[in-house]
C-alpha cells in the first residue's frame, strides 16, 4: 500500500495568533504529502483571528472548531483526539509554521518503522517576523537518529520538541488523552509513553519552526517548575523515578535561581550532590552572582 493512502490529521490550535496563522496554514497546506485532514480549533481569540480564520477558509479547505472560552490546551487536544481520525496525528500551534516535505518525510519513516509510537525531529527558532533567532539560541537540532524510552527519557532534559512530532493517533489514544491541570501537555505524553513502553524516535531532520514571541510560554520559569513537579508526582512507581526527580529539581534549580532565589535555595538541598551536572553550576552562579531582573 501506498504510504499516500494513509490520511494524517493535523490539528492547529489557536489563541490571538491572526499575525501568525497564515503562515502556519499556509506551510500545512504546501506539504508535499497531500492526504491531509485539517481541523483547526480556536480557543476564544479576541484579537481579529477568527476574522483571519473566515477570510483564510476561502482559500483552504479545513474545519473550525470554535471554543466561546478558552478551554486551555490539554482540554482542547483531548477534543482533538475524539474528532479526529487520520492514521497519524500532527498538532500545531497557530503560531509555528513546518518544513514543505514534514509530513511526507514522518509517515516515510513510520510506516517502515511500526515498532514506534512517534517520530520528532529538529526547530528552528524564529521571532515574531519569522526570522531565524541568532545561532547561539538555535538549540534544539539533532544531530543524529536516536532512540527515547524507558531507558533513556530522564537522562538528560528534554529532547523531543512537541511542534515537530508526529503520533500515530491509534497509540496515542491508548495513554488516555490529557490531563487538564498539567499544562505541560506535550512532556507529560512524552514521559507517560515511556513509562509503559512507548519508544520514541528522533530524526536529524528539521521539520518545524518554533516562534518565540510575548505570547508563548518559553520563559515562564516557574510555571514549568509546577508543572514538571505535577508530572514527577505521577511517576512514582516508573522504573525512572529516581532520574527523573533529579533531573527536575536540577532543570528547577537552574531555571529558577536568577528571578526566584528563596524557591531556588529551597531546591537546592535536593540537588547539592549532583556536582557532575551543569545544572547545578549555572544554577549556582546565577543564584550567587546573578542578580539582574
Amino acid at each position: 500500500m501506498s504510504i499516500e493512502n494513509e490520511v494524517v490529521s493535523i490539528v492547529i490550535v489557536s489563541h490571538n495568533h491572526k499575525g501568525f496563522i497564515r503562515q502556519c496554514l499556509e506551510s500545512v497546506f504546501s506539504q508535499t504529502y497531500k492526504n491531509i485532514d485539517v481541523t483547526l480549533i480556536d480557543n476564544a481569540s479576541v484579537d481579529g483571528t477568527l476574522d483571519e480564520i473566515n477570510i483564510l477558509s476561502k482559500s483552504f479547505s479545513f474545519k473550525v472548531i470554535y471554543n466561546k472560552v478558552n478551554v486551555g490546551l490539554p482540554a482542547t487536544l483531548n477534543m482533538a483526539l475524539d474528532i479526529v481520525d487520520g492514521k497519524y496525528l500532527v498538532l500545531l500551534s497557530a503560531d509555528d509554521y513546518i518544513v514543505y516535505d514534514r509530513v511526507e518525510k514522518q509517515v516515510d519513516f513510520l510506516s517502515k518503522n511500526i515498532g514506534f509510537y512517534a517520530c520528532s525531529g529538529s526547530q528552528i527558532k524564529v521571532n515574531s517576523k519569522g526570522d531565524n533567532l541568532p545561532i547561539k539560541e538555535q538549540k534544539n537540532f539533532i544531530n543524529e537518529f536516536s532512540i527515547i524510552d524507558e531507558k533513556n527519557i530522564a537522562k538528560t532534559g528534554n529532547r523531543i520538541f512537541s511542534p515537530t512530532t508526529m503520533y500515530r493517533l491509534n497509540e496515542l489514544r491508548k495513554l488516555g488523552g490529557y490531563i487538564d491541570d498539567i499544562l505541560i501537555e506535550d512532556l507529560y505524553v512524552f514521559y507517560k509513553a515511556a513509562s509503559v513502553g512507548m519508544r520514541m524516535a528522533l530524526l536529524p531532520r528539521v521539520f518545524s519552526y518554533y516562534r518565540i514571541h510575548d505570547g508563548n510560554s518559553h520563559s515562564k520559569y516557574m510555571w514549568m517548575h509546577k508543572n514538571k513537579l505535577k508530572i514527577l508526582e505521577l511517576h512514582k512507581e516508573s522504573s525512572f523515578y529516581l532520574e527523573l526527580q533529579k533531573l527536575i529539581y536540577l532543570e528547577g534549580f537552574y531555571s529558577l535561581s536568577r528571578n526566584y532565589k528563596i524557591e531556588s535555595l529551597k531546591i537546592f538541598p535536593k540537588i547539592f550532590f549532583c556536582i557532575n551536572s551543569k545544572y547545578f553550576y549555572g544554577g549556582l552562579f546565577r543564584l550567587l552572582l546573578d542578580w539582574r531582573r
